[in-house]
């Protein structure tokens, strides 16, 4: 579950890196969260 949503992320940032919306990059943040959480 961990690295699928790990996997997910990377691949989230590499879009990032095109493009950086905030509203992105707060949803990155709060991913990041949530799997330190759990």
């Amino acid at each position: 579950m961990r690295l699928i949503l790990k996997s997910r992320l990377n691949k989230f940032k590499m879009k990032q890196k095109k493009r950086k919306p905030i509203k992105d990059l707060l949803k990155i943040k709060l991913i990041k969260l949530w799997i330190n959480i759990h």
